[in-house]
């Protein structure tokens, strides 16, 4: 054991000694010229190398400013293929102390390595085959590149030099007839790990990756379309690479996944198998399946030009309970099943089922421009409450996050939806043809029921207020009177009947807050087979007229057998411009205002008894006779009065002031005249478009005809001679003051 000892002291003597002298006695640089000439042999290259000196640990000639040229055909690049700061030659120790290098691996730190495929496709690594003789033949044990520099210039596709930092390879194995095996990784930032291990004939191996970010993927692989891509990638991939194909099978998942607006919070799985082209520079994905929660989602692709600014993508696949976050929404798109075909601006949902908030949607969807998209769309909806879609709007899209998400949205499609709910107002069983116009939805022609009635018109609705702005230009035919008033004013249980009518009205739509507040427009209304709650009109009308005939009606309500009203109306408040009414007997006519907010009203009234009427009301033996009731000459009891108070309480008193006009200018209308009026309800009601200015009537604030309306192009003779009774009356308050009460 001692001599043991002792003899290996001895080796490592004499091996430091020789180690000593070569450092004293052997001059670097001398092996400069071997070291070219092997180069420059190997690689049919010119090769020059800087300064050499020896490395004792580990033992190597360490070479400083190396440069290995291009061959003719790839001289014109400017660069060298290799450009190395420092290399490092392993050689064998005893032969070179007889000063005969025996090279046994490379090691180059901060390469620079220029890789250029010419239009004719050849590679510069692969322009000339190395020399066969055993005088410029090179075997190496090992070959390191440390930190290096790969940039990629391909002249044949015409694509830009891409440039690859931080890369470690390690090969072994160079001519020694055995095949050739490597490892690469890429130095990171963080703890992002990318390791490629391969070898054989043909190429293959395995790849391996943790932490990579597509930021990562982009800064130092130059990846393309990935601009909005975001998320934390892991996997496992094996491939073989044979001439100009490629292939490859892996397991990849990402957490924090973000893509083309879509989120993730759950891990995405996915798992494929893949092939290249890399001649013409197609990537074929032959197979994904990918999974996230519960949800999957199975597809093909190709991608064409793959290295270039614009890859041309197309593929098609199957989504089954998937859920897809949307940067622009709260909760995500919960789809249940679709049948997806995509590129790179479009996809394309065929026999889609999908749920949004408390929606469920069946049809199709085709988008195009994912940056701003452009819809096209077919599909049926449970309901659709569109406060409701507003409030699922990500915050951060409103007014102090930047315009809302709707604002890029333009499209078409048809719709039927189930129940349409805007607000209070409630709309069942539509059908329409909508647009998107960046925030405003517009529903034309749309046709549903509304409380038992028909609706037909057009609805709009802007979006982009934080307070949505409806707009509704239809026409009305038999709807419940009651419902439809309750949903959308304050006045409840006081008007029953069948309501029809046109609108042109618009307001908003206020969390909490009745749509009568915003209420601004114009509307024609008429009433059929109606009653109204609360004190019996005829009654108060005897009351007025101090006449008991008419007092054995019930004083529940009053029956209307029609009605019609003309009104315009400003924030809540409906301004008659005409109002009649048939009560079976009798007819009034009117004008005034009507709060819709707190059923405030203000009305000045024009009550006409039918002879039968008058005549169980007593006749002109009635003890308001020329006080309060005018007799015409149709034998008819003709009572002005005021009403005030509210809908639901109002409150009869008499119109002195429009008595004393009336005796003093002979001017009385008679049952026939107000219910010519009347018999304009006959009739289907017009669109709004084509709607008529309402017909003069009774006038409020003290006249008894409104505002100069545009003349009809027909009016029967009762109705003119209304207005010229309500004429001349205009114009004698004109002339004389009004007298106090």
């Amino acid at each position: 054991m001692k001599k043991a000892l002792i003899l290996s002291a001895s080796v490592l003597a004499v091996l430091l000694a020789a180690a000593a002298a070569l450092l004293l006695f052997v001059d670097a640089n001398t092996f400069r010229p071997r070291i070219e000439s092997m180069l420059t042999g190997r690689l049919k290259r010119p090769v020059k190398l800087g300064e050499i000196r020896l490395k004792l640990v580990p033992f190597a000639l360490r070479v400083s400013d190396v440069s290995i040229g291009e061959t003719p055909e790839f001289a014109s690049s400017g660069r060298p293929f290799i450009a190395v700061k420092i290399l490092d030659v392993s050689a064998k120790l005893i032969p070179l102390l007889r000063v005969d290098l025996q090279v046994e691996s490379f090691r180059l730190d901060q390469p620079a390595i220029e890789l250029v495929k010419s239009r004719a496709g050849v590679w510069n690594y692969a322009s000339q085959e190395p020399a066969g003789d055993s005088e410029t033949s090179l075997t190496l044990r090992k070959l390191e590149i440390a930190d290096g520099l790969i940039a990629v210039t391909d002249r044949q596709a015409g694509t830009p030099r891409r440039v690859y930092e931080h890369i470690d390879i390690s090969l072994s194995g160079l001519g020694t007839g055995e095949a050739v095996q490597f490892t690469a990784r890429a130095r990171l930032p963080g703890s992002a790990k990318l390791e490629v291990q391969g070898g054989g004939v043909p190429l293959a191996g395995g790849l391996e990756f943790s932490g990579l970010t597509a930021a990562d993927l982009r800064k130092q692989f130059g990846v393309k379309g990935l601009s909005d891509v975001e998320g934390v990638l892991s996997g496992k991939a094996e491939w073989v690479l044979k001439d100009d194909s490629a292939t490859v099978r892996g397991r990849m998942e990402g957490r924090q996944v973000r893509a083309g607006g879509m989120r993730f919070d759950e891990t995405v799985v996915a798992e494929y198998t893949a092939s290249a082209d890399l001649d013409k520079r197609v990537l074929r994905l032959d197979s994904l399946q990918m999974k996230t929660g519960r949800g999957s989602l199975s597809a093909k692709a190709t991608v064409s030009r793959y290295d270039s600014d614009e890859p041309a993508i197309a593929g098609s696949g199957k989504l089954t309970d998937a859920s897809v976050p949307l940067a622009a929404l709260k909760d995500p798109l919960r789809i249940a099943t679709a049948s997806l075909s995509f590129t790179n601006s479009s996809a394309r949902l065929e026999g889609l089922e999908m749920q949004l908030g408390k929606s469920t949607l069946k049809g199709r969807l085709a988008m195009r421009n994912f940056s701003e998209p452009d819809l096209d769309f077919q599909g049926d909806l449970d309901r659709l409450n569109l406060m409701e879609m507003q409030a699922l709007l990500n915050p951060a899209a409103g007014p102090s996050g930047g315009p809302s998400p709707l604002r890029k949205i333009t499209g078409k499609g048809a719709l039927a939806v189930g129940e349409l709910d805007l607000g209070t107002l409630k709309l069942t069983n539509v059908r329409t043809d909508v647009t998107l116009d960046r925030g405003v939805i517009r529903l034309s022609p749309v046709r549903s029921e509304l409380f038992g009635g028909l609706l037909e018109g057009d609805i709009a609705a802007d979006t982009r207020p934080a307070n949505p702005v409806i707009t509704v230009k239809a026409a009305l035919e038999r709807a419940d009177a009651n419902k439809l008033l309750s949903s959308a004013t304050s006045v409840r249980d006081v008007v029953f009947g069948l309501l029809g009518g046109t609108f042109d009205t618009r307001f908003e739509l206020k969390p909490g807050e009745e749509i009568a507040r915003s209420l601004t427009g114009q509307v024609r209304l008429n009433l059929a087979e109606g009653k109204l709650q609360g004190p019996n009109v005829l009654n108060q009308l005897a009351t007025i007229g101090r006449f008991a005939g008419l007092a054995s009606a019930p004083d529940a309500f009053t029956s209307v057998a029609k009605m019609r009203a003309a009104m315009n109306i400003a924030g809540g408040v409906a301004t008659a411009e005409e109002l009649a009414l048939d009560l079976g007997g009798a007819t009034l006519g009117g004008t005034g205002t009507i709060n819709l907010v707190d059923q405030k009203v203000s009305l000045r009234l024009l009550a006409v008894l039918g002879k039968e009427m008058t005549q169980r009301a007593g006749g002109n033996k009635i003890a308001g006779l020329l006080t309060t009731a005018l007799a015409n000459p149709q034998g008819e009891l003709v009572i002005p009065a005021l009403v005030s108070g509210t809908l639901a309480q109002p409150r009869f008193t008499p119109d002195a002031e429009r008595v004393a006009q009336m005796k003093v200018r002979s001017l009385l209308p008679s049952t026939g005249t107000l219910g010519a009026i009347l018999g304009g309800l006959k009739g289907k009601p017009q669109a709004p478009a084509a709607a008529q200015p309402a017909e003069p009537a009774p006038g409020s604030s003290g006249s008894l005809t409104p505002a100069p309306a545009a003349p009809t192009a027909q009016s029967n003779p009762a109705q003119k001679a209304v207005e010229s009774i309500l004429d001349r009356l205009r114009r004698k308050e004109k002339k004389e003051p009004k007298q106090p009460d």
